[in-house]
């Protein structure tokens, strides 16, 4: 169904997408299905669902005009790369945008990144009631009764796209320590650390990276985010944070910590690459001295020493700062365990405070033990009553004696029987035996009959 001139975007649906493999919903997705909403509501219903997760799995794999992976980029460009040889262009995607911006599916950019509301919040004024009226006056809106469906040009954050990676994000606080710095991080570290929370061909761009720290920040209450600066200071796993509460806001510490991680890693990023350079200069020398070429072997070492100079100092850098991260880190586990002993303290404090301190725990022990003397006093007045009813040792002696007796009569029928079992095993080996004796001296055959007498004596053994 492919061509060689069909674009990789629309290459992707064809492949990846269940309604685009079939010609017959091909032709249906690229009809002019507006008047199905009244015609045949669920087959629009089905075809605007099945465009808008094409257009957010296509968004996610980085493949849609603009090159965002949370952000769908509509207009002649968008159209340009889903025509189609013998469907040409989708003849209702004005529609299918239209329709997802009134359900809060599609949020337009700058209503989502101006908001001061959650876009879960009821109550907020909706940000694309603009968008509303501006999507009237091109027509969109009401479009069933008209000739031709117009395609907004605007952009459109994808609520669903923004969620999938979000949920993910959560494993950054709840991964990392309960100490501050581990919860602080800078635009970099923070997209460093997306690569190990969700995995995508394509990395976010810069304006992903704004969509998802301001959901996290103003939509979720998961971090405090401060755009200047470029820090983002995550929640800690055992702080509740209510939805309408304000989070600690970002401090100079903060923004000091963010940009020591910030440096720490644009220097382990650094290091490694050095040592590549390094490395390739000292093959360079070498070759160049098989091929006797003197300059160019002296130039390869000249670089490998200003480079493994440059590595060297690098090095000693990271270390004095990953050094200087560590004590920061042991500082702000001490005051947090600092923290934690004064509350503990309190919580002592008071309890003994309900006690009384040693002198009422005192006073509850000789209370409690006093009430414990009262109880057996009562106890011993009860079963007073009970000494007359006390049991009769010969009565349980002539009870005992029977069941002995018993026991032997029932020891001494068994025994009989087995005597008598025996008895008559051994008669019947006896005249076997005779038997045998008579066939041997008819047949002229030697006795033989040790084995029934190895039976006998077993017999009688036993």
């Amino acid at each position: 169904m492919t061509s060689t001139n069909t674009s990789p975007l629309l290459s992707f649906l064809l492949t990846h997408e269940e309604a685009f493999k079939s010609r017959a919903r091909l032709a249906s997705l690229y009809s002019d299905f507006r008047a199905q909403a009244s015609t045949n509501p669920d087959g629009y219903v089905a075809n605007v669902s099945a465009w808008r997760k094409a257009l957010a799995d296509a968004a996610r794999a980085g493949l849609l005009p603009g090159g965002d992976l949370l952000v769908v980029k509509t207009g002649e460009e968008l159209l340009r790369e889903l025509e189609m040889a013998g469907w040409g262009r989708p003849g209702a995607l004005g529609a299918v945008v239209n329709d997802a911006v009134a359900k809060g599916e599609m949020i337009p950019l700058a209503h989502f990144l101006q908001q001061r509301h959650s876009i879960y919040s009821r109550n907020r004024i909706s940000p694309w009631s603009v968008l509303t009226w501006g999507l009237r006056q091109l027509g969109v809106l009401g479009a069933e009764s008209s000739s031709e469906d117009r395609l907004v040009v605007g952009e459109f954050v994808v609520k669903a796209n923004v969620e999938v990676p979000t949920s993910l994000l959560s494993d950054l606080s709840k991964s990392a320590s309960t100490s501050g710095p581990a919860l602080i991080h800078s635009r970099s570290t923070f997209a460093a650390a997306l690569s190990h929370c969700f995995s995508m061909h394509t990395p976010l761009t810069d304006r992903d990276t704004d969509i998802l720290l301001t959901h996290l920040s103003r939509d979720l209450h998961s971090c405090a985010y401060e755009p200047i600066s470029g820090t983002i200071k995550f929640v800690a796993p055992n702080q509740s944070i209510s939805a309408f509460a304000d989070l600690d806001p970002v401090s100079e510490n903060d923004v000091a910590i963010a940009r020591l991680k910030s440096l720490i890693l644009a220097l382990e990023m650094e290091v490694p690459a050095l040592e590549v350079r390094v490395a390739a200069l000292d093959t360079a020398a070498r070759e160049a001295v098989v091929e006797k070429n003197t300059a160019k072997a002296r130039a390869s070492l000249r670089s490998k020493k200003l480079a493994a100079a440059t590595l060297e100092k690098r090095r000693e850098t990271l270390h004095q700062l990953q050094d200087v991260y560590a004590r920061i880190e042991a500082a702000a586990d001490n005051v947090e365990i600092v923290r934690v002993m004064q509350a503990s303290a309190g919580v002592l404090r008071d309890l003994n405070r309900e006690i009384g301190g040693a002198e009422g725990a005192e006073e509850v022990v000789d209370k409690l033990r006093d009430e414990m003397e009262r109880a057996d006093e009562v106890t011993g007045v009860l079963t007073e009553g009970a000494v007359s009813g006390a049991v009769d040792e010969g009565e349980v002696d002539e009870e005992f004696e029977a069941l002995e007796k018993e026991e032997s009569e029932k020891e001494e029928k068994e025994e009989a029987e087995k005597t008598k079992a025996r008895f008559e095993e051994l008669e019947k080996l006896e005249k076997e035996r005779k038997e045998k004796e008579e066939a041997q001296k008819e047949d002229h055959v030697p006795d033989t009959d040790r084995e029934q007498e190895a039976q006998k004596e077993s017999v009688v053994a036993s």
